[in-house]
């Protein structure tokens, strides 16, 4: 699951096999040597995360992250009117990493269940995933640059 807040990445990514839906997310807020961000819906926070401890990396370290990334998603559209799907099939999409600046750092997640009148289209999705055990907390990595999807590459798995 992808949370976008804003509309075309959704319907692109979503009509393109990759599962996105709304959240409000709130643009990075830098305290003191903490990076913080929340996403809600409709004033109900479900994910708050932060990064803090930041060491810059070096030029060689960042070029060590210009890579290919493959993701994984299935597209779906279901029939009208009755069971079943008019296509179901799962999808690569190899997108190209092309990182400027990136930062290594320690990371926190805190999930909030949600109710259903907090959310009634993803609190079942978040109360999954707040449910889920954090095992164990790597590096956090910042990176200021861009991801490509390079679609022409992408290709339906068989």
């Amino acid at each position: 699951m992808v949370w976008e807040n804003k509309t075309t990445p959704i319907l692109t990514g979503n009509m393109m096999g990759i599962p996105k839906i709304y959240a409000d997310i709130e643009d990075l807020h830098i305290l003191a040597d903490a990076y913080r961000t929340r996403l809600s819906f409709e004033g109900s926070t479900f994910l708050e995360l932060e990064m803090t401890q930041l060491k810059p990396l070096d030029m060689e370290q960042v070029n060590a992250m210009n890579t290919d990334i493959n993701t994984f998603g299935w597209r779906y559209i279901p029939k009208v009117g009755e069971p079943g799907a008019d296509l179901s099939q799962p999808i690569l999409f190899p997108m190209h990493n092309e990182p400027k600046a990136a930062c290594l750092g320690s990371g926190k997640v805190k999930w909030t269940e949600s109710t259903w009148d907090q959310n009634p289209m993803q609190f079942y999705i978040i109360n999954a995933l707040a449910e889920l055990p954090i095992i164990e907390m790597k590096p956090a990595i910042l990176m200021q640059g861009r991801e490509i999807l390079t679609e022409a590459r992408g290709r339906v798995l068989k």
